[in-house]
């Protein structure tokens, strides 16, 4: 299984995480079967959580547009992503919450920017492979 994201993406959410000192969230549209999940375009929504130090909480208009618009083009959510304050492994509340979206999570570091990919299978998580490409 791999995640497959241009460069100019990750660095754009990577460059946003390093200067916020908030969870952001992004969420990424494109193409997937089960074993790729390919990456096109990438949309960051506001992080309405109570609390967006330590949780984030994406702003469901944001969620609907972006559905939306990967109906539109075609495409489907492929790709959340969203930053730590630490090491980019899921929390337990990342790992419930990737149960009701069981696609590829993105997870940066926000001080260091090493991310890594993680997603929910048969109830295991699971780390996915990141190939970077120049799109």
């Amino acid at each position: 299984m791999r995640l497959l994201i241009c460069r100019s993406h990750l660095t754009k959410v990577r460059n946003k995480v390093a200067e916020s000192d908030t969870e952001l969230v992004f969420i990424g549209i494109g193409r997937s079967n089960q074993q790729e999940f390919i990456v096109e375009k990438v949309y960051e929504c506001k992080n309405i959580s109570d609390n967006p130090r330590i949780k984030f909480y994406a702003d469901p208009i944001c969620i609907y547009e972006v559905h939306k618009e990967a109906e539109l083009s075609n495409r489907s959510i492929v790709l959340l992503i969203h930053s730590h304050p630490t090491s980019p492994e899921p929390s337990y509340e990342d790992e419930q919450n990737m149960k009701v979206w069981p696609i590829p999570w993105l997870i940066i570091d926000s001080s260091t920017g090493e991310s890594k990919a993680w997603i929910i299978k048969n109830n295991k998580l699971l780390e996915i492979n990141i190939d970077i490409c120049s799109c």
